[in-house]
């Protein structure tokens, strides 16, 4: 029994909560996140649409994780890196591009970003998630059959 199949299902259990909490109440899970500028912004028909969309297939790809239990071992592997690069990419599009800017005393969004650090709630999480899904990704390359020799066989698998 390989790490990943414990893993991913648990990171896709987190992500799918995660994303249907956000659509349940968007105003609150931005204020429980440290991100109430993105929350006041989230009032308009259009940021309500793209998000709905994006946590639908966030919600989609952590669904895929939770049955990847009952998958192979190879498709469990794709779907594991494919959920990795996901929440790397996003962990990167939060500090590279802002999309968070300071509120003024009057409520008003100014032009300001707000700066990034390593201990806001999302990095947190996201690298919870993260973390312990690379290091199940790193010990599935060396289970033996994918990348060392299998005891029962007589050849390298591959």
């Amino acid at each position: 029994m390989g790490l990943l199949k414990f893993v991913l299902p648990v990171v896709g259990a987190a992500v799918t909560l995660m994303n249907v909490a956000l659509v349940y109440d968007t105003k609150s899970f931005f204020e429980a996140f440290d991100m109430a500028a993105v929350g006041a912004e989230a009032e308009s028909p259009l940021a309500a649409s793209l998000i709905v969309n994006m946590s639908i297939a966030w919600s989609a790809l952590g669904l895929l994780c939770m049955s990847s239990a009952y998958r192979g071992s190879q498709a469990r592997f794709r779907m594991g890196l494919a959920m990795a690069f996901v929440l790397a990419t996003s962990i990167y599009a939060d500090f590279e591009m802002p999309f968070e800017f300071v509120v003024d005393e009057k409520g008003h969004i100014t032009d300001t970003p707000v700066p990034n650090d390593m201990s806001s709630m999302r990095f947190i999480v996201k690298t919870a998630l993260l973390g312990p899904l690379a290091l199940s990704l790193l010990a599935h390359c060396f289970e033996p059959g994918l990348l060392t020799k299998d005891k029962s066989a007589k050849k390298k698998t591959a």
